[in-house]
């Protein structure tokens, strides 16, 4: 397992674009927020110098501590990954700061309630960009970003986890964010379902509903193994300190002779994140 997480760090480094960050796959010279994060806590402990990847990412943080997308003007919910990235490498402390005071402030838009679905539109949580509902992802990275910058017990960090145990499948686990349209009940996914988890964190009062998730995980995850979902999978039972050995196999026999996982920035980060928490080292997305 060592000899795979080498072999992916070092196609992370390969792969970096000079003075900036990383793109989403090898072959892609834009370099996006979202890869560049996960790529950064994948190489945490390494050689490699992290300086110009987070004075990229710095230069995309608004004076009000929001993140931009290169060439955009819409706040967007990788301001929380920013937040997670700079908490477990302890840098850039006055743009962390800002960040965390900005996304305390930015709050999804809320509706009435309809019998078109099922869940309740009046719980705050975070969207995914300005102006918008809120939805499961962007909502647990917020949390979680807030939990790990010792925030556990703020107002807004209660009514995400509420807004997650809201929109939980029937059958226990997440999707997007809609658990049920029209009268049908809509099933939960893979990826959603582990990063639901990360967000649910440390609440007792989630004991049922994380045990349903990770029965979902358990479940779903072997009969559809991409190495994004068994890297997110991994990282959640982890977590929860369930047993992964069937999806370490898994996602180890999906790994390239280049060291990634399919090229991919996003998923050769997460999936060396993976190895790294089972082999004995941090978990990214622990609290």
């Amino acid at each position: 397992m060592t000899d795979a997480i080498k072999l992916g760090q070092d196609f992370l480094i390969n792969s970096h674009l000079s003075g900036t960050g990383w793109g989403y796959a090898a072959l892609n010279q834009q370099p996006f927020p979202e890869p560049t994060c996960y790529s950064l806590l994948a190489l945490d402990g390494t050689s490699f110098s992290t300086s110009e990847p987070l004075s990229w990412l710095a230069g995309l943080v608004q004076g009000n501590g929001q993140l931009l997308l290169p060439g955009d003007d819409m706040p967007n919910w990788v301001t929380s990954l920013l937040i997670i990235t700079l908490v477990r490498l302890d840098q850039l402390p006055e743009v962390r700061t800002a960040s965390i005071n900005w996304l305390l402030e930015w709050k999804s838009r809320t509706g009435q309630d309809t019998n078109l679905i099922r869940l309740d539109p009046t719980l705050v949580g975070w969207p995914w960009i300005s102006d918008t509902f809120s939805w499961v992802h962007p909502t647990s990275y917020g949390a979680l970003a807030l939990k790990l910058s010792g925030l556990k017990t703020h107002q807004r960090v209660k009514e995400a986890e509420s807004l997650l145990l809201d929109r939980m499948c029937r059958q226990g686990g997440w999707n997007y964010g809609n658990p049920a349209v029209m009268g049908s009940e809509l099933p939960p996914a893979v990826v959603d379902t582990a990063i639901a988890l990360y967000g649910l964190q440390d609440l007792p009062e989630a004991t049922d509903a994380i045990e349903k998730g990770l029965a979902v995980l358990e479940e779903l995850t072997p009969e559809r193994p991409s190495a994004l979902a068994l890297a997110l999978s991994i990282l959640c039972l982890d977590i929860f300190d369930r047993p992964t050995g069937r999806f370490i196999d898994l996602l180890l026999k999906r790994q390239e002779s280049d060291g990634s996982w399919r090229q991919m920035i996003w998923w050769t980060s997460l999936s060396v994140l993976a190895l790294q928490a089972v082999n004995g080292g941090k978990n990214a997305f622990k609290v």
